[in-house]
């Protein structure tokens, strides 16, 4: 029953964006991919999860495409060449650090790089069949008008303190999950409940919505370049939601990138700067000593501001606690060498909480991918395995002639993650590259323009 279900939910998508691409397969099937990555990813087809089976459709398609154009020396072929390379690099790191933690023929470790093959594989097809301005424009659409039912519906579980849709999802394949419950029933720093979209968990919401608003944002701004009531609604409406994800890391993570934004990259003179720093300070002042509202929601925003103090009414982990938690880090790997700079191997952490509920007595849930990096790859792992590969990405899109809106959501997502630990990373990925590649087409057919007038 559950797979039929599953089944035709992934057909429904699938029509519909055919039909909006104006029967595209190609580009229904790429947005088809983008929607599920919205999804829990424990749902199935039979036997088999649907993003391990997409992840293998993806890469079959990959194989053929190159072996079908390896005489191609068009600029998609050569860009999408470079994007293989990279990632064929990283997966290289990946092996290597598997024999020099002594872990490569662990069955952990087999498992991971199957996974990353898989998803790699995604992110290249994503990247590739994004041919022309109108398969760009088109997915942008398709899913800013994804977004704006999803977070209504997010308003209405917050409103209702329910979720229908997880709750069915729950019922035909997590029947033991304890999470939605708990959330929307959790009330912290007056917030009366705590939404997660349709997904498994909060956190992984709160990456998807903070990844989406830089999406938008950048449509707006530098796709269409036009500022529109619908867009600034759509951003309010994301805002909102993650907002009551009650995930101060996305909060966090957002404000970082306006931030930058505004005050670095924004293009913005001296004196509207001034003007908007003034706005903001008053705007938290009248807030703080005479809004009702915020004395509702006062406690949260306040432990967002100052994340590193502790709070009853909030909980989360405060400064002392993520120094407790790092030394809790370091003293699980500091037993020799090997491990202390190459760590315990790839998906060391996530087998552990398999094993073990979840939780760890200090670490937790390994909220940070900080600690994931050291425990995992070690000193020296933390910096060239995990954060290496948004230095990678940062590389690559910068060779795209990526917008400044796209480079800063990969520093508005790595504080994120830094905060919370490695949640939505593939989300992240696929509709970087998608920002990328429209970056890419765009600054092609400017110079293909610029060519034919000289």
């Amino acid at each position: 029953m559950g797979d039929i279900i599953v089944f035709a939910l992934f057909v429904v998508i699938f029509l519909s964006a055919y039909l909006f691409t104006q029967k595209n397969a190609v580009q229904a099937f790429v947005i088809t991919i983008l929607v599920s990555l919205y999804l829990p990813t424990y749902l199935r087809f039979g036997p088999i999860q649907y993003s391990t089976l997409l992840g293998y459709i993806c890469l079959l398609c990959c194989i053929v495409y190159f072996i079908t154009n390896k005489r191609n020396k068009s600029d998609n072929i050569i860009l999408s060449k470079k994007l293989l390379n990279m990632l064929m690099i990283y997966l290289l790191i990946l092996f290597v650090w598997a024999v020099l933690s002594d872990t490569l023929f662990k069955e952990q470790q087999l498992s991971y790089l199957r996974t990353t093959l898989r998803t790699f594989a995604m992110y290249v097809f994503v990247f590739i069949y994004i041919k022309n301005k109108s398969d760009v424009t088109n997915i942008y659409r398709f899913i800013s008008g994804f977004l704006f039912i999803l977070t209504i519906y997010g308003l209405y579980c917050y409103v209702t303190r329910t979720n229908a849709i997880v709750s069915f999802f729950n019922l035909l394949y997590n029947p033991d999950d304890t999470a939605l419950a708990a959330h929307m029933l959790q009330e912290r720093g007056g917030l009366l409940g705590r939404i997660q979209g349709v997904t498994s968990i909060t956190l992984e919401y709160a990456g998807q919505l903070l990844v989406s608003f830089f999406l938008i944002l950048h449509y707006m701004l530098n796709v269409k370049r036009k500022i529109t009531l619908y867009y600034v609604v759509l951003l309010l409406l994301i805002f909102i939601n993650l907002f009551f994800t009650g995930s101060r890391s996305g909060v966090i993570g957002l404000a970082v990138g306006v931030v930058i934004w505004i005050y670095l990259y924004g293009g913005l003179s001296f004196k509207v700067k001034t003007r908007l720093t003034t706005f903001f300070v008053c705007c938290y002042l009248f807030l703080v000593y005479y809004s009702s509202a915020f004395a509702e929601y006062g406690d949260y925003v306040r432990s967002v501001i100052f994340f590193w103090e502790q709070s009853d009414t909030i909980g989360g982990s405060s400064f002392d606690m993520r120094l407790t938690q790092l030394e809790a880090s370091i003293n699980m790997i500091d037993n020799d060498f090997t491990s202390m700079f190459f760590g315990l191997g790839a998906d060391w952490v996530r087998q552990y909480s398999m094993s073990h509920n979840g939780l760890h007595p200090v670490l937790l849930g390994f909220e940070s991918i900080v600690f994931i990096g050291l425990i995992e790859f070690g000193f020296i792992g933390l910096f060239v395995v995990t954060y290496g590969f948004y230095f990678l990405l940062y590389w690559f899109v910068k060779k795209c002639h990526a917008s400044r809106i796209v480079i800063i959501m990969i520093i508005a997502f790595v504080v994120f993650q830094s905060f919370t630990g490695n949640y939505t990373r593939q989300f992240f990925v696929c509709f970087l590259l998608v920002m990328a590649k429209g970056c890419y087409l765009e600054y092609s057919m400017k110079e293909k323009q610029l060519k034919k007038h000289k």
